[in-house]
C-alpha cells in the first residue's frame, strides 16, 4: 500500500479531477492531490502500526482492544477525503 501510494503520488496528471484542468489551475490541483495522497499514505501507514502494536500487546496478553480504532481511523481517512475532494473542486 505505501509503495503504491509513493508511485502514484508521481503520476498526478494522470487523476480524475472534479473540475476542469487549466495551464492556470494545473499546479495547485496537482499539488493538493499530491498532498492528500500523503495524508491517505500518513493515515493508512499509522493505522497499520496501531494494529500491529495492538496485536502484539494482544498476543502478550496485555490487551485493552481496539473498539475505538475503526472509527476513529474511517473518520480520518473519510475526512481527509472529503475536505480534499472540496478543495479540489473549488475553482
Amino acid at each position: 500500500m505505501f509503495l503504491g501510494l509513493s508511485l502514484l503520488r508521481k503520476i498526478p496528471h494522470h487523476f480524475n479531477y472534479p473540475t476542469a484542468l487549466t495551464k492556470e489551475n494545473a499546479e495547485k490541483k496537482y499539488r493538493l492531490s499530491i498532498q492528500m495522497l500523503s495524508w491517505m499514505k500518513f493515515e493508512i501507514s499509522l493505522l497499520f502500526g496501531i494494529i500491529l502494536w495492538n496485536l502484539v500487546r494482544s498476543a502478550q496478553d496485555h490487551t485493552n482492544g481496539m473498539g475505538w480504532l475503526m472509527p476513529v481511523a474511517l473518520a480520518a481517512i473519510i475526512g481527509t477525503t472529503i475536505y480534499f475532494t472540496i478543495q479540489l473542486a473549488k475553482k
